[in-house]
């Protein structure tokens, strides 16, 4: 109850600058929907956010410009699109095709990761390969039914920095 009182303390005058600190943390779930549709609201109406958290997930589905910082330095900066292309890491997709893909389908550069009963988890070297891999299937008779590009989670770059 704090936290939402404090929260609604700090939307007094409506700012058009706000500062949070771990918003939702200690809250049961349904109170920190509350709080993040309210987040999305003021961010709809244009309001700067500063909010820090440890809480990652949250941060990824709300925030468009994220700064990881380590022993008190900022060590990335940016949109988590591009913190990821910033790591430079292959690209991760999750296919599902009939027949089942085999490895004998695949181009030496394309690895498997897993595979499940119906998907295949791969690492393409680029977004720009998932195409030519596509076209090379279709010619091979295997039919795409899906094709999920699985990008880094916020925390994946948080662990990688």
């Amino acid at each position: 109850m704090k936290k939402k009182i404090s929260i609604a303390q700090a939307l007094v005058g409506i700012p058009e600058l706000l500062f949070l600190d771990e918003s939702t943390s200690g809250l049961d779930p349904e109170s920190a929907i509350d709080i993040q549709r309210l987040l999305f609201a003021l961010k709809a109406d244009r309001k700067t956010i500063f909010l820090t958290s440890h809480n990652l997930n949250e941060i990824e589905k709300i925030c468009d410009r994220v700064a990881i910082l380590a022993e008190g330095r900022i060590v990335r900066c940016g949109t988590i699109a591009s913190m990821q292309e910033a790591i430079g890491q292959e690209v991760q997709i999750r296919i599902r095709t009939v027949p089942q893909l085999e490895l004998s389908h695949l181009p030496n550069d394309v690895h498997e990761l897993s595979q499940t009963d119906e998907y295949t988890r791969l690492n393409l070297p680029t977004e720009e390969d998932i195409p030519e891999l596509l076209v090379m299937l279709a010619k091979q008779d295997v039919k795409v039914y899906e094709v999920q590009i699985e990008r880094q989670s916020l925390e994946e770059i948080f662990l990688a920095v």
